[in-house]
């Protein structure tokens, strides 16, 4: 219940992002996009450190890489991944059947 709460959350976060960002493009400013890391500092309140041999390791890349991708992606996937995680599924037949003859119960 949680997750889907969150997923819902963080998928209508990604369409305010979506939003700003269609504002920026419309502006004058000649912005490209909100990147997930000025989201992130904004938030944090410093920028995300990471150290100076990054592009060398692999964990470090793909957290530079995701920081410098669209906002509105980064959390619309999350909010997508969240709700097929966390969808509510139906019970099988056969799984019913086994959990009335278990003696857990």
């Amino acid at each position: 219940m949680m997750g889907r709460f969150f997923g819902w959350l963080v998928l209508g976060l990604a369409f305010l992002a979506a939003s700003a960002d269609a504002v920026l493009a419309l502006g004058s400013a000649g912005r490209d996009t909100l990147a997930t890391g000025e989201i992130l500092t904004l938030l944090a309140g410093q920028a995300p450190v990471t150290p100076d041999n990054s592009h060398l390791h692999l964990p470090w890349a793909v957290t530079s890489w995701l920081l410098q991708l669209p906002a509105w992606m980064v959390m619309g996937g999350l909010g997508v991944t969240l709700l097929l995680l966390f969808r509510p599924r139906k019970v099988s037949l056969a799984y019913q059947a086994r959990r009335r003859r278990s003696s857990f119960q």
